[in-house]
Order: C-alpha cells, then sequence, then structure tokens
C-alpha cells in the first residue's frame, strides 16, 4: 500500500507538469522533485525479493564481485567498487541502482512530455501495469539494463543518436541480455513505422509465432552463438512458466484489440514518433506467450515490458467519458491492487530497512 501512495503523490506532481505554465527552473525543480519521490521506497527496501541477500554477497565477497568482470558488466562492477572505496554500506548499492532507474524514468518521462504525451496518465500506466518499479528491487542489474535500453528507443525514435549510443553503452555494462536486444536499436526507424501502419496483420503474426514455439529454434540458435555467455541456460528450455503467470498477461488482450482499432482509424494523425512507439509495442505485445514454452524469454521481456502501457494510455486520453475512463482505471488498478495489497508476494510485499 505505500508504494500506492508514493505513486500516486508522484502522479499528482505530475499533473501538475501537464497543467501548468511554468518556467524552465520550476519545471526542473518539480522533475528532481519526482526523481526523489520514486527514489526512496527501492532505496530503503530490505529483503524484497530473492535476491536481496545475494546483492549484499556480491558487495561484500571479491571472489563473488569478480565474476561480473569476467562477464563485463564493468558498469555494475565499478559501481560497486566505488562505493565500497568511499566506504559505503552494502545499502548503498540499493540507493545507487534506484537512483539510476529513477534517473532514467524521469528521462522517459521528459522525452514522451516533449512529444505531446500527458506523463502523470504514462506514469499511473507505468507503474500500474508493467511492474518494473517492483521488479527493479529483485533484478537490480537486469532493471537497469532494461531501464536504460527504453531510453535508447526513445532516444532513437526521437533521432537522438548520440543519447541512443550513450544508453546502449550503459546498458551493455550493466547486463549481459543487452546483447539480446541491442539488435532491435539499429532497426531503422521506418521499419517500426512500417509496423504501425499493418498494425492488425503484424499484430497476430506475432501472436501466432510467440505462440507456437517457434522462437524456441531461435533462442536454441542464440544459445549457441550469439548468446553463448548463456549457453548454461540450454539445459532449462523445456521449462516454462506458470500458465497462472502468463493468464496474467492475457488479461490485457482486451485493451490490445481496442488499440488495434483505434490505431487503424487514427494513423492518418499519427506523428512519426507515435508510428514508432506503436512498432515496438508490436514487437512485444505478445512476447509474454514464449513463457508457455520456457522462462529463459522473460531475459527479453523485461526489455519490452514499458511499452505495454502504451495501448492503455490511448484509452485513457480518448474521447470516452469519465464515467468509462473510471471503469477502465478500475479494471487496470485491481490486478495491481490485488498484487501489493490482497497476496503480496515476492517484490510486492514490501519492507523497509527503517521497521527492522
Amino acid at each position: 500500500m505505500i508504494y500506492l501512495i508514493f505513486n500516486f503523490w508522484s502522479a499528482a506532481l505530475l499533473v501538475l507538469v501537464d497543467n501548468w505554465r511554468m518556467s524552465r527552473a520550476g519545471e526542473w525543480l518539480f522533475w528532481i522533485i519526482v526523481f526523489c519521490v520514486i527514489t526512496i521506497l527501492p532505496s530503503l527496501q530490505y529483503g524484497v525479493g530473492y535476491d536481496y541477500f545475494n546483492y549484499l554477497e556480491i558487495f561484500n565477497n571479491d571472489d563473488v564481485l569478480s565474476v561480473y568482470f569476467r562477464k563485463e558488466e564493468y558498469g555494475f562492477y565499478y559501481l560497486v567498487l566505488v562505493l565500497r572505496e568511499l566506504g559505503f554500506a552494502p545499502q548503498s548499492l540499493f540507493f545507487a541502482a534506484s537512483a539510476l532507474s529513477s534517473a532514467a524514468i524521469v528521462f522517459c518521462l521528459r522525452v514522451l512530455s516533449g512529444h505531446g504525451y500527458k506523463v502523470a496518465i504514462v506514469f499511473i500506466c507505468f507503474f500500474l501495469i508493467t511492474g518494473m518499479m517492483h521488479n527493479q528491487m529483485n533484478g537490480v542489474r537486469n532493471y537497469l539494463a532494461a531501464y536504460f535500453f527504453v531510453c535508447a528507443m526513445l532516444s532513437k525514435f526521437s533521432n537522438k543518436f548520440g543519447l541512443t549510443i550513450l544508453f546502449s553503452l550503459f546498458g551493455l555494462l550493466f547486463h549481459q541480455t543487452f546483447y539480446a536486444v541491442a539488435v532491435f536499436l539499429l532497426v531503422p526507424n521506418f521499419v517500426y513505422e512500417f509496423l504501425s501502419k499493418r498494425v492488425l496483420l503484424f499484430y497476430f503474426l506475432f501472436f501466432a509465432f510467440w505462440l507456437s514455439g517457434a522462437a524456441m529454434l531461435l533462442l536454441e540458435y542464440m544459445l549457441g552463438g550469439y548468446l553463448s555467455f548463456y549457453a548454461h541456460y540450454a539445459q532449462y528450455l523445456s521449462a516454462g512458466s506458470s500458465f497462472f503467470n502468463v493468464l496474467t498477461k492475457l488479461y490485457y488482450v482486451p485493451v490490445h484489440l481496442w488499440f488495434l482499432w483505434y490505431v487503424r482509424k487514427s494513423i492518418p494523425e499519427f506523428a512519426r514518433f507515435e508510428l514508432r512507439l506503436v512498432g515496438v509495442w508490436l514487437l512485444g505485445s505478445s512476447l509474454y506467450l514464449s513463457l508457455l514454452h520456457t522462462e529463459l524469454f522473460y531475459r527479453a521481456y523485461h526489455y519490452f515490458v514499458f511499452f505495454s502501457l502504451i495501448p492503455s494510455y490511448y484509452f485513457l486520453v480518448y474521447k470516452y467519458s469519465k464515467f468509462v475512463k473510471f471503469l477502465f482505471f478500475l479494471y487496470i488498478v485491481i490486478p495491481y491492487l490485488a498484487k501489493v495489497v490482497a497476496f503480496p508476494v515476492g517484490e510486492y510485499a514490501y519492507s523497509s530497512i527503517i521497521f527492522r
């Protein structure tokens, strides 16, 4: 529940960013406040998720830390070294990771705001639907890389290619799996626009592709070459995720179907940036179905999960009545409340060092 309070507080601040005409200095002040608010809870976590104590061990044990140097995850390795050299306690790793994640989130919101998106609505959809703000407390390295990927994609779609390269380097330095998705940063922007203009066709093609298990052949090939550093996971290729896990993501298919109708209707009005966003959403829209065949695809899924908020965002800004929007808000908030209030487990069961 505390996460809900903090995030709605952040959303309230972003409403002001959306609607107040303020000086550049005033706008920056609001962004800094938002950054601070969303940094607090992950920084103060204690025992959240399954890897919390593993990260403490990494911080305290030179032999364990050296593994990440050999894996060439130099960003994470030197971040820990610097914190240790400065004399900080192991908990400082979560402060630093949270600050980096929050900075990436604020960057993404600022980019979207610059393209005319209502960032308060984007943020609400982001924390209610994607789960990233909870999962980042467990998969620290993974989600740092995922945030950098989103920053790189949004920079690319904005034709800011210097920033695209910079964020790509950050991602590569924090988690090896970034290599698997880096190829999408090399795809020309017009390809994403092409996908968007044929949204219905490609949505169902990708749906069938991931559902069929055909992607397993691609994964086996990549584990044998491009992703050879994950070859030891090949023995788990046949270990699929639980159907319930997939079902929680199928929950949003009705929104997807509405969005397909909306995109086809609104294509002539879309700016290029919007078309590109729809294109990358299409790529990951059905990726969760691959989890039926192997959990290894979860490593790729979290890179695209940010974009899963897009259909819900467009529904909430469409010209429906307030009552319809309220019903839709209940539709997306009820699953979140079930995770954080009714049945909190893992990353959704928050505990703080303050209350130890």
